[in-house]
């Protein structure tokens, strides 16, 4: 998990960064009916600032990997802010 977040923010964790921490919401976890497992985390201890996810195995080697579902607004906007994502109201 830590490595996909340090895919979103490279210093994430550190002092400087605008990801500090996530947590997984216990609450949310869920199988998929169409395989694998969802689940949701916090980030920074900000309940507006929320990610979903899905773990699944790779069809090919059997390998874990996490993938995005989901975001809140308020995470939305920090994704945006961190060049993961385009905003869309810029032309």
């Amino acid at each position: 998990m830590k490595q996909d977040l340090k895919s979103v923010e490279s210093n994430a964790f550190s002092q400087d960064a605008q990801i500090k921490s996530y947590k997984v919401l216990a609450n949310t976890i869920e199988h998929n009916p169409m395989g694998g497992i969802m689940f949701t985390i916090e980030l920074n201890d900000d309940s507006e600032l929320q990610v979903d996810m899905i773990l699944t195995k790779d069809g090919t080697d059997n390998n874990l990997q996490i993938s995005l579902m989901g975001l809140s607004s308020k995470a939305d906007d920090l994704y945006v802010h961190l060049g993961v994502f385009k905003d869309a109201d810029t032309k």
